[in-house]
């Protein structure tokens, strides 16, 4: 079934969440003393290894000798993100950003926060500020691409996606979002077309190829094809046997396309064109 909205974006971003930075470390940049330089630096290996407490433990120490610190208080906010306190979170990196409102990572991290905690129209404002600031980030695009498709912002959900296209034509994700979208809006050759871009680049992207066969199953512009829709489902299961609705939609119309061959005509008394599960996001 589709994921809930505070789990959308992790599941179908395949990517390892990176906490690396743009910091200097410079102590003329404002890092305050050697030994608070330090604490920093650790916390941020401590974040980047997961180890959640004792990088909010050195950050809040950081905090205490520079209350006005941007760096500390969007890391603050990337720990507490992480130990789902996203009221702490977002307090600390809307602290970031009121003190400097052009920090890219404070303000991609407070859309992302905002987002996770359902204030849709907050995250929208604050990713969309990011990407004035940074309209290189993927992930960033990627990011927005998904709001608009949960704010039923359809079309703009569609140019998110193909900046992120534009910006990297190989990007698997960005087809199969893209692929997603149009079949939501009806397009059902563009998002065929979409997801066989994202099968090329990703051959095993389980996702696409159950998606695929949905679209297969269920075109509304008499391209119908039931045959590819079982091809495009035992692809999926070949790469993830776990895929359950896929078994099953499978299942009946091979039932489907035997009936047909033993009686002309007809396939049976009901064609599988309704499937009884949500395709994959």
């Amino acid at each position: 079934c589709l994921w809930s909205p505070g789990e959308i974006f992790q599941n179908i971003i395949p990517f390892c969440r990176c906490f690396c930075g743009p910091e200097n470390y410079e102590p003329d940049q404002g890092w305050g003393s050697p030994e608070h330089q330090a604490h920093y630096i650790d916390a941020v290996d401590f974040l980047t290894a997961g180890r959640y407490e004792e990088a909010k433990r050195l950050l809040l120490m950081c905090l205490e000798q520079d209350s006005d610190n941007v760096n500390v208080l969007w890391r603050l906010g990337q720990v507490y993100d992480a130990k789902d306190d996203l009221t702490t979170a977002k307090m600390h990196l809307t602290t970031a950003v009121g003190i400097d409102p052009d920090n890219f990572s404070a303000r991609f991290e407070l859309g992302i926060v905002s987002h996770r905690k359902g204030d849709l129209h907050d995250a929208e404002f604050q990713l969309t500020e990011a990407a004035t600031l940074n309209p290189q980030s993927l992930d960033l695009w990627l990011r927005l691409g998904v709001l608009y498709l949960e704010m039923k912002q359809l079309d703009k959900a569609i140019r998110a996606n193909l900046k992120v296209v534009e910006l990297d034509s190989q990007n698997e994700v960005a087809f199969f979002m893209l692929g997603y979208v149009y079949h939501e809006m009806g397009q059902d050759n563009k998002a065929v077309q979409n997801y066989l871009q994202a099968i090329d680049l990703k051959a095993d992207y389980a996702d696409a190829l159950l998606n695929l066969a949905v679209c297969y199953q269920e075109r509304r512009d008499k391209k119908r094809d039931l045959q590819k829709a079982l091809d495009f489902y035992e692809r999926a299961l070949a790469v993830d046997s776990g895929l359950e609705d896929a078994a099953v939609a499978a299942a009946a119309i091979r039932e489907y396309l035997e009936n047909k061959k033993k009686k002309p005509g007809g396939g049976g008394k009901k064609s599988p064109l309704q499937r009884t599960f949500s395709k994959r996001l």
